[in-house]
């Protein structure tokens, strides 16, 4: 019985995993593997929340960009630190303005490199 439930979400599940999102799964923003492993690391320190955590995600997505230019996600973290690090008070507002240059530079890349807007929240 267990097996044919499994069996039968599953196969319903693949049915949904076809055409456009299927793509989305599958879709890789860079080819350098160790520039997305870069991304993740400094995605795992953003994430937590701390002012040590937000400089440390800027050294991994400073990494990340040096090995992937046109890595639009690593611009993306790079600016979500500055932005955060002036959210959370750790650096004045004026001084958290690197943050917006990259957003501009990555969302520039983004376009360039004709990523689908699968970045943006969905509602």
């Amino acid at each position: 019985m267990q097996e044919t439930i499994t069996t039968e979400i599953s196969d319903k599940l693949r049915l949904r995993l076809t055409g456009v999102t299927q793509k989305l799964l599958t879709k890789r923003y860079t080819e350098n593997t160790e520039g997305y492993q870069l991304y993740l690391r400094g995605r795992y320190y953003w994430n937590q929340r701390t002012e040590e955590g937000f400089k440390k995600g800027i050294q991994y997505f400073n990494q990340a960009i040096e090995k992937d230019p046109d890595y639009a996600l690593a611009y993306a973290g790079l600016a979500d630190s500055y932005l955060m690090l002036g959210g959370y008070g750790y650096l004045a507002s004026g001084d958290a303005r690197p943050g917006r240059k990259q957003q501009q530079k990555g969302l520039s890349n983004w376009m360039r490199t004709s990523l689908k807007p699968t970045l943006c929240w969905r509602r």
